[in-house]
């Protein structure tokens, strides 16, 4: 009788490891998931940093020339 009390702690002793042996790799899996997308999202970034970066100064550059035509009263843009 004792063996068998014995058995069945020794067996839910074992189940119980397994189950955090389980959420052990659940959770190493989905944290290197998110790591990786991380490196990847950074690594794309750079490159759209640099054409909004681009387009900010393009879309400045506009206004600088619409508000220099603006002050000159349009007397700059020829009619046909």
């Amino acid at each position: 009788m004792a063996y068998q009390n014995k058995l069945k702690v020794l067996l839910a002793q074992s189940a119980y490891s397994l189950v955090e042996l389980l959420m052990a790799i659940a959770i190493f899996g989905v944290l290197t998931t998110i790591l990786f997308t991380g490196f990847i999202a950074t690594r794309d970034g750079k490159p759209q940093q640099a054409q909004r970066i681009q387009a900010a100064v393009l879309h400045q550059e506009s206004i600088e020339a619409l508000r220099i035509v603006r002050e000159q009263a349009w007397d700059n843009i020829a009619n046909n």
